[in-house]
């Protein structure tokens, strides 16, 4: 199983860069801000537990 890291600064195309490889290579494209975001929001008491 290959893995694939891509890093950069802000706003260079990673995610765009990220979903046409996943696309064009047939892989799971894995975001780290759809998991940390939610996360984040919860810590800082953004969201409410009903």
């Amino acid at each position: 199983m290959v893995r694939l890291l891509i890093t950069g600064s802000p706003g260079v195309g990673k995610t765009t860069v990220a979903m046409e490889l996943s696309k064009a290579l047939n892989a799971v494209l894995i975001d780290i801000n759809d998991i940390i975001r939610p996360l984040l929001r919860w810590i800082q008491g953004y969201s409410r537990i009903t």
